[in-house]
């Protein structure tokens, strides 16, 4: 009766060492996966590398560090399909066949650069608008004080007046757009891209003459607006 028994146990730890998994861990293989830029030869650090087993082992999944480096464990003698993706760079897929030893392996990434159409903007800057109206040639060749645009914005002024209160007098004659007018209370500073100052008529061109001539301390202000 012993014997039998002896010889049923021996029979069942034999099976049972002979079924897959069962007696025995599943065996391992290491994988280091460097992740390299195709053009530079550099590492990329935080790719995302996925191991997937063919057998139907659950995925290892992981990032490169800052030398482009990530290992893993995968199951040995088992085929393996190892995904790399990085923002910027085309996502590639190799295949590892079955072995048992670990294993060290460079993954090239290409870029993933997307040639844009060309795009093309239209505008007439304020520039031009001062080009056009003689502003720039005026103060090559002119005496006179001329604030810009960006001279302008420089103030940072709350209305025109805080810009040209010091050179205003009771006899200055105002120009706006190249018209007479007699104040400036209507003109909004953010919309003013150029102003000519003349302290009197022997600095005014032409155009802009004070026509109280009797009193030379009169002069002008000439303001541009886009």
């Amino acid at each position: 009766m012993g014997a039998r028994v002896s010889a049923g146990l021996i029979i069942a730890w034999l099976t049972l060492a002979l079924l897959p998994g069962v007696g025995r861990a599943q065996a391992t293989r290491k994988l280091d996966v460097r992740v390299i830029d195709s053009l530079s030869g550099a590492p990329i650090d935080h790719a995302e590398v996925t191991v997937l087993p063919a057998g139907g082992s659950a995925p290892a999944r992981g990032a490169t560090d800052s030398t482009g480096h990530f290992s893993v464990g995968a199951p040995a003698n088992e085929q393996l399909l190892i995904t790399v993706r990085r923002l910027g760079f085309t996502a590639t897929t190799i295949r590892i066949a079955p072995g048992v030893g670990d294993d060290s392996l460079a993954v090239v990434l290409a870029s993933a650069a997307v040639s844009l159409a060309p795009t093309i903007t239209h505008a007439t800057p304020a520039d031009r608008r001062l080009g056009l109206n003689g502003f720039y040639e005026r103060r090559r060749t002119e005496t006179g004080t001329f604030f810009d645009s960006a001279k302008i914005a420089n103030r940072a002024a709350l209305d025109l007046m805080s810009i040209l209160k010091p050179y205003i007098k009771g006899c200055t004659m105002i120009f706006v757009d190249g018209i007479r007018m007699l104040g400036v209370r209507d003109v909004d500073v953010r919309t003013v891209i150029g102003i000519e100052i003349y302290h009197s008529n022997t600095e005014a061109p032409e155009q802009f003459r004070n026509p109280i001539e009797s009193m030379k301390r009169c002069g002008c202000i000439v303001i541009w607006r886009h």
